[in-house]
């Protein structure tokens, strides 16, 4: 049972291994996500990520010199807002279990390392701020274990930086994501 706990802790186990299932493993870096969340009142909470290391998949583009690797690495900050929409999950676990839904922004500053066919290793700097909308469901193992897959929506994106073709970029995104997968305890 959850009552009177408010805080919640997470990080997601799958991050650190998932440079092993990369489409190309010899390039991927290592990356690592932990997790703040704190219970407000009713069905509200907001949450704070933060994500180290390589900061998405490995990008193989073809070109006709060969293939390019890109590869985006740095911090990625992101801030949640959650609401818990099945009020029964609430009277029998307590606030912050359940489906959730909610926007969030997100700032990721960093480096992409490209390695183009013929001119080797090249890094360029750069951010980017985005704003949209998340959701997923959390379930409660044990008394205060929990495990949550969640997904993102379509998203606007600011880019500064990172590709010459991205300088000042503004873009909307129309596809789904799949986000962390973060494992917690609440205290």
């Amino acid at each position: 049972m959850l009552r009177g706990k408010k805080n919640h802790i997470s990080i997601d186990p799958i991050k650190p291994v998932s440079k092993f299932f990369d489409l190309n493993p010899s390039y991927a870096k290592m990356r690592y996500s932990v997790g703040y969340e704190r219970l407000l009142k009713n069905s509200f909470s907001a949450a704070v990520l933060l994500n180290l290391g390589q900061t998405g998949g490995t990008r193989i583009i073809e070109t006709s010199f060969g293939k390019e690797i890109n590869i985006n690495s740095g911090i990625r900050l992101i801030l949640q807002g959650r609401f818990y929409t099945a009020g029964k999950n609430s009277k029998r676990f307590g606030k912050g279990c359940g489906l959730f839904l909610g926007p969030y922004a997100g700032f990721m500053t960093g480096k992409e390392t490209v390695y183009p066919p013929l001119s080797g290793k090249q890094e360029i700097s750069g951010h980017v701020i985005g704003f949209g909308a998340h959701g997923g469901y959390k379930f409660l193992i044990k008394n205060r274990i929990s495990i949550e897959p969640q997904i993102g929506f379509p998203m606007v994106t600011s880019h500064n930086g990172f590709n010459p073709n991205y300088q000042d970029k503004f873009e909307i995104s129309t596809n789904l994501w799949i986000g962390n997968l973060n494992v917690g305890y609440y205290f």
